[in-house]
């Protein structure tokens, strides 16, 4: 065979091969990433007999083989035939025809001058082609699937999805099987309504795991003040309080130093004189300076004029460490006044962090109630009073107490003492936790009267504590909260032993009240007042004067009362 008649049979051959190639390229062509780093050689156990041949051959037209291979391109992926005949065509003018089934594979190394992956293109289909140029290297090796499989090897998708040109080819799902890619079925969509579900159901389930960490977060901050509890006396003085001497002594509510005469508390409702119901807005005071103006104002009050001569003094709503009043030690700025008098604090109740109300949280608080004596004090208790024990609500309730000090009455012929009974029942409790309140207070005072002791009660009662009488609605109706004092706290049932309510007749007549009215802004003769503060006194103690110190609430919701008084 002469050299021109080779040289056609070779190129008989590649064109051959050029049109299988483009046959396998119309049928679909994907490029396989895996052979990208490396080219191997194709390998067909077909046709192994005719190996020899083919080699032989091959070093008489080497160089014509070259020239011609040359113009011929070659994918560096896996085909699929495009019809089963193709892949019976010869790949070599010397291969003698021999047929290649579909599950066989073609091994010769087919010699390329500079081929490598330039760029990538689509077909007539829309699919994704890499493309080669000739770069000097081997060419890619070629393995031929048969169309029947329905699948492209490592291209994951069969002959009907390809004909869904809308559908992205990278978005199919694959999985790695030893060195090749199998293809793995698409999970449907879910539906939207199952989608929706979901959402609300993660949404409720973390609402409801907040919650529970808020409530574990308010738990671990609760703990009501155990019983019977010794008090610390702070500056003790040593003289004592003897009979036949006039005293005087002072109570006084600060409402923790936010109240003041523009004041409205958000918890506070009322009425006003067409029936309309009213309700405060704060939860904190209005600044950190506003606190203290008003607590140095109570304090200035009660330590100057009439007030300068007092011997003892029962505040109460004092706080020393919480968020509504900007953490303003109130205790502090009252015992850089009182410096004189000995002091003995009784915690009313303290708390975490409360979220409670969302606009304007009332925070961490921790408050009490102070007594204040120029007189040695014996000893000081605390008693703990029923309190609100309700599920949540009790986390931002306070730990109702009463402070009693006890001084030795000097020059009695057996050992009395002059009992001090500081005492605030909170008119936002339930009626019943108010009643039970009392009836534990009565208790106590019935116990010290029956040792002969003189006793004094002191405080906010959140009752009208002289009856309808101390009740001025002038352009409001009275609140649900005002109240008469319960049978078993009457003036009737403290009669019974031996006790009284001091009564000041200058102030009903002025309808001069103690409290007010905290759901609007105080306006005098058109907010709700009522008398709720005062003194209780044993039957031993005489009572010269009680005088309702009208400050027009201007540093709290409460006005002070002041007491003379002498031992019998």
């Amino acid at each position: 065979m002469g050299k021109d008649e080779k040289l056609k049979d070779v190129e008989v051959s590649n064109a051959d091969i050029n049109l299988q190639s483009e046959d396998m390229i119309a049928g679909g062509v994907m490029s396989d990433n895996n052979n990208n780093k490396g080219y191997e050689t194709l390998t067909d156990s077909s046709a192994t007999s005719d190996k020899t041949s083919i080699n032989s051959q091959e070093s008489e037209h080497n160089e014509l083989s070259q020239e011609s291979v040359n113009a011929s391109v070659f994918n560096n992926q896996d085909f699929i035939s495009n019809d089963s005949s193709n892949s019976g065509k010869d790949v070599s003018a010397t291969s003698s025809n021999t047929e290649i089934n579909e599950a066989e594979t073609i091994e010769g190394n087919i010699p390329l001058s500079d081929t490598k992956l330039e760029t990538n293109r689509t077909d007539g289909g829309g699919n994704f082609v890499p493309l080669l140029k000739d770069n000097g290297a081997n060419c890619p090796p070629l393995q031929f699937r048969p169309r029947s499989s329905g699948a492209i090897y490592g291209a994951g998708y069969d002959a009907e999805i390809m004909q869904d040109n809308t559908r992205s080819l990278r978005s199919r799902k694959v999985k790695k099987i030893d060195d090749g890619l199998q293809e793995v079925d698409l999970k449907k969509p879910k539906p939207l309504w199952f989608k929706v579900t979901l959402i609300v159901l993660i949404s409720i389930f973390s609402v409801v795991a907040l919650f529970g960490v808020y409530l574990l977060h308010l738990e671990s901050g609760f703990e009501r003040i155990y019983d019977k509890k010794y008090l610390e006396v702070l500056d003790n003085n040593p003289a004592n309080v003897t009979k036949a001497v006039s005293y005087e002594v002072v109570t006084y509510n600060m409402n923790y130093g936010a109240f003041s005469s523009d004041y409205t508390y958000y918890k506070s409702y009322g009425y006003n004189k067409n029936g309309k119901s009213t309700n405060g807005s704060r939860s904190r005071a209005q600044s950190k300076e506003r606190v203290e103006v008003n607590t140095k104002g109570s304090a200035g009050l009660l330590s100057t004029g009439s007030n300068a001569n007092a011997e003892f003094f029962m505040l109460q709503e004092i706080d020393v460490d919480s968020t509504r009043t900007y953490y303003v030690d109130e205790r502090q700025i009252l015992k850089d006044v009182f410096v004189n008098y000995a002091e003995i604090f009784a915690e009313t109740g303290s708390s975490n962090y409360i979220f409670s109300p969302l606009t304007s949280p009332v925070g961490k608080y921790k408050s009490g109630m102070i007594t204040y004596s120029a007189f040695e004090v014996d000893h000081a208790m605390r008693y703990s009073l029923p309190s609100n024990a309700e599920f949540p609500s009790k986390y931002g309730a306070t730990d109702n107490c009463i402070s009693v000090v006890k001084l030795l009455v000097a020059g009695a012929g057996e050992t009395q003492y002059l009992v001090l009974i500081n005492v605030n029942v909170s008119m936002y409790d339930s009626n019943d936790i108010r009643e039970k309140d009392l009836q534990t207070l009565y208790e106590h005072i019935k116990s010290e009267v029956d040792r002969g002791n003189y006793v004094i009660v002191g405080g906010s009662f959140s009752y009208l504590l002289y009856g309808n009488e101390g009740s001025f609605e002038n352009e409001m109706k009275a609140p649900d909260w005002c109240k008469e004092l319960p049978e078993c706290f009457n003036e009737v049932k403290l009669n019974e032993i031996g006790c009284r309510i001091v009564k000041d007749a200058i102030a009903i007549e002025l309808k001069t009240g103690t409290t007010r009215d905290s759901s609007v802004k105080y306006k005098k003769g058109e907010t709700f007042e009522a008398i709720t503060d005062g003194f209780i006194v044993s039957s031993n103690i005489i009572t010269d004067k009680i005088e309702v110190l009208d400050n027009e609430y201007l540093y709290s919701a409460h006005n002070p009362v002041r007491l003379t008084f002498k031992l019998k």
